[in-house]
């Protein structure tokens, strides 16, 4: 029995080309209906246990309608999808950007939070927090493919 020995063109983790496509149908969906998500039907209403109860609920059993978890982990989902698809030549480099944008991505993102939660308060903050983690997703495939895109031109003016 014989041992794949990794190397760095191991590209496993990633998902095929056509993923993307499906990733950017669900978060177009998904970011259409999440700002009415509170005025949806109750297709999808269960009784949950409250274990944490808030000031407008009851102390142990609420119906929630659960419009917001699908639309949210629609966007996660969706996100996952488009970050860690391949790319039609992935090489060494192409790798390499993949780090860096992921870097830079978590960089701008911490700032944006931190900033976030020195300066906004109340329902709006949570709100923000709780899509907020789809803003790292969509700063990390802009710089990967606006780098991608910038390579790519610099490889058609040098022939």
């Amino acid at each position: 029995m014989t041992k794949k020995k990794n190397s760095i063109l191991d590209t496993n983790y990633l998902f095929p080309q056509w993923c993307a496509i499906v990733g950017w149908c669900i978060f177009i969906v998904c970011a259409i209906l999440l700002p009415f998500h509170k005025e949806m039907p109750d297709l999808f209403t269960f009784t949950t246990i409250n274990i944490l109860p808030q000031e407008d609920q009851g102390w142990l059993v609420t119906k929630s309608n659960w419009w917001i978890e699908f639309l949210i982990s629609g966007l996660a989902i969706s996100m996952l999808l488009v970050a860690f698809t391949r790319v039609k030549e992935e090489d060494e480099f192409t790798i390499n950007l993949r780090l860096k944008s992921g870097a830079w991505a978590l960089k701008l993102y911490t700032i944006a939070i931190v900033l976030g939660t020195l300066l906004i308060y109340g329902d709006i903050y949570m709100e923000l927090m709780t899509v907020s983690f789809v803003v790292c997703f969509l700063i990390f495939i802009g710089k990967f493919h606006h780098e991608l895109y910038k390579l790519r031109k610099e490889t058609e003016d040098e022939e």
